[in-house]
């Protein structure tokens, strides 16, 4: 299969990087790119996490050394703050790295 000229030499996304909002449609998930986490990584490749309505991305927080919260759970809807559901990890579709594409 040939591959597609817009990945071609793509740069991976380092972590912390915010994935832009092609790239994270490209993906083929159903969350908006304003509710995910910038770039993590682990053993397993890089990886983005669903935030809750009470959450905004550690880099857009300002200050030093923004964390990512430690909770497993999130609040998907503020009109209903006691209703948490468990936080969702998005994996690159191909690959362990997030690829930027040439527009």
């Amino acid at each position: 299969m040939a591959k597609s000229p817009l990945n071609k030499n793509g740069k991976k996304y380092k972590t912390g990087d915010l994935l832009s909002e092609d790239d994270f449609d490209s993906q083929g998930t159903n969350y908006n790119i304003q509710d995910v986490s910038e770039v993590q990584s682990d053993d397993k490749g890089q990886f983005l996490t669903t935030l809750g309505d009470d959450e905004i991305t550690p880099s857009l927080q300002g200050g030093k050394n923004p964390q990512f919260s430690s909770d497993s759970t999130i609040m998907p809807n503020a009109l209903r703050p006691n209703v948490r559901v468990a936080r969702d990890t998005i994996r690159p579709s191909k690959g362990k790295k997030f690829i930027k594409t040439k527009k």
